[in-house]
C-alpha cells in the first residue's frame, strides 16, 4: 500500500473511532464527569495522536510493505510486552508475575512464527 492509502485508512479510523466513543463522552459529561482541559492535557494529547497513533500505524505499513503481511502480522502480538515494558519505565508500574509469565508465552511464539 501506498503512503496515501495508509493515511486514507489511518482517517477512516480515526473518525469511526470518534463516531463511536462520542456518545460514551456525552454520557460521561451528562454524569457530571467534566474535566478541564489544560495545555499538559493537550500536550500528551497531542503526542499520542502523532507519535503512538500516526506515528506507529505509518511505521507498521512501512514494515508492512517490506516483510509479508503474514510476518508483519506477528509484530503486533509484542504490543503487550512493549507495553509493560513502557509502564514500567516511564509510569513506574511495577513489574508482576504475570507480566514475566505473559511475555514466557508470547516471545517463544513469537520466535516459532518468525522460524516457521
Amino acid at each position: 500500500p501506498t503512503r496515501l492509502d495508509l493515511t486514507t485508512r489511518f482517517i477512516a479510523i480515526v473518525t469511526a473511532g470518534v463516531i463511536i466513543l462520542t456518545p460514551f463522552h456525552a454520557g460521561e459529561i451528562a454524569l457530571g464527569y467534566v474535566t478541564q482541559p489544560t495545555a499538559k492535557t493537550a500536550i500528551a494529547v497531542s503526542l499520542l495522536v502523532l507519535l503512538a497513533g500516526f506515528g506507529a500505524y505509518q511505521a507498521f505499513g512501512k514494515v508492512t510493505s517490506v516483510l509479508e503481511a503474514s510476518r508483519a502480522g506477528v509484530i503486533t502480538y509484542l504490543v503487550p510486552v512493549y507495553a509493560s515494558v513502557l509502564a514500567w519505565l516511564i509510569l513506574g508500574e511495577p513489574i508482576e508475575t504475570y507480566h514475566m509469565m505473559g511475555a514466557t508465552l508470547v516471545l517463544p511464539g513469537i520466535y516459532l512464527t518468525a522460524k516457521g
